[in-house]
């Protein structure tokens, strides 16, 4: 018989995903790639306001020069 999980009776519940095996070292290690996404992102934030920072001054400084 096939689960249909689209039909909430027959949805596995969170006791039986707890259950099988690997599942909390999978959602583990989910939560752990979130993180250092994440961390990337913050990153990749900070890279992307010093370009605008270096670009601004730039654009003042061609301007003064013109």
């Amino acid at each position: 018989m096939t689960e249909n999980w689209h039909d909430e009776e027959s949805a596995p519940s969170a006791l039986k995903l707890r259950q099988v095996r690997g599942f909390i070292d999978h959602l583990n290690r989910l939560e752990m790639e979130a993180k250092q996404l994440a961390t990337q992102v913050h990153i990749v934030r900070n890279y992307a306001k010093d370009l605008a920072w270096g670009l601004a001054q730039l654009e003042e400084n061609v301007e003064e020069n013109q």
